[in-house]
């Protein structure tokens, strides 16, 4: 199976690169191929609302580094989104390639598995409801599937070395174990 792991994180060693790596390590240990997409690191322009995509055939307007996300996302069996919580929310990174899926939303309605990777530093997972909340409504939307144990919110986590010290870098690499398995 084809795994596509989109991280929002500015940090490449950060909170969210930990469980990052961690779930990748357990995509690969079960024989799957993964595909990571930092989409800090990539030129990723807002969506323009200008709905040009829709009229022709799902090429955005904009040409940036979506082309080759786009093309890896239909390839894929699973989506993992990964993001650091900043007031209640994902990161602007990960929200700015969401957007973006726009060009290939009807592409993008076929089943899939979904997982989803939050690290932050309030001491309750409590911070992360709203999250929840619109993350399974686009997967409703686009028809993909999501486990509860498929989703690691690492609370009171400030820094990476905080991550290292709990079990949420154990539980991303089982949500990469079982997102390995059919």
């Amino acid at each position: 199976m084809k795994i596509v792991v989109i991280s929002g994180s500015p940090h490449r060693s950060g909170t969210s690169a930990v469980l990052v790596d961690a779930l990748i390590r357990g995509v690969l240990e079960s024989g799957h191929q993964v595909t990571r997409f930092d989409a800090a690191f990539h030129r990723i322009q807002p969506c323009q609302a200008c709905h040009a995509c829709q009229q022709n055939g799902g090429v955005c307007v904009q040409r940036d580094d979506m082309d080759a996300l786009h093309q890896s996302l239909l390839e894929a069996g699973a989506v993992v989104l990964a993001s650091p919580i900043y007031y209640n929310d994902i990161c602007g990174q990960l929200k700015t390639v969401i957007d973006r899926f726009y060009a290939k939303e009807q592409e993008l309605k076929t089943p899939k598995r979904a997982a989803l990777l939050l690290a932050f530093g309030d001491d309750s997972s409590d911070a992360v409801k709203g999250v929840l909340y619109n993350f399974r409504a686009m997967l409703g939307f686009f028809g993909w599937t999501l486990a509860d144990t498929d989703i690691v919110a690492a609370y009171g986590c400030n820094s990476a070395e905080d991550v290292r010290k709990t079990d949420f870098p154990q539980d991303a690499y089982e949500v990469g174990r079982r997102m390995g398995m059919a």
